[in-house]
């Protein structure tokens, strides 16, 4: 499993997988936090599609989080104020690819089965969303002679 599936999986999982995961990952590792959970403002970077440029378009509230495992640097970053995801996001991204290889299949199983309801859940609500669009198909009249 890449990282931005790994990372997409468990920032829009609402269930404590991110904090069974890096529950798991300090048991196994000496956890340095190097920047603690903090709110910051970046700067949302868009292309306009006439001329193909890159301007900012505003800025985002994120929760940003930094540590160290073993000299491996784990980023946290997540929108909103979400101090703990984002400290549990940068100990999962750090620790990941230092697991053993049996923790890691445990893992991605463990992501694969969340990420399988997650889509389960966009495509309903897919679904409802259209059910509810309308069409507009022209009708043919006939003329009255």
């Amino acid at each position: 499993m890449n990282r931005k599936e790994r990372t997409w999986v468990l920032v829009e999982d609402q269930t404590a997988l991110a904090a069974e995961l890096a529950a798991q990952a300090r048991k196994l590792f000496n956890v340095e936090v190097r920047e603690e959970p903090r709110l910051m403002l970046i700067m949302n970077k868009i292309r306009e599609s006439a001329q193909n440029s890159l301007f900012y378009g505003g800025e985002t509230l994120v929760t940003r989080a930094r540590v160290v495992i073993q000299d491996k640097s784990g980023l946290g970053l997540i929108c909103g104020e979400h101090y703990q995801k984002a400290l549990n996001l940068a100990i999962i991204d750090a620790a990941y690819e230092q697991l053993p290889a049996a923790e890691k299949n445990a893992w991605d199983n463990q992501i694969l089965e969340h990420r399988k309801q997650l889509l389960a859940e966009l495509g309903y609500q897919q679904y409802l969303i259209n059910q509810t669009k309308v069409s507009f198909e022209v009708m043919e009249v006939e003329e009255q002679s």
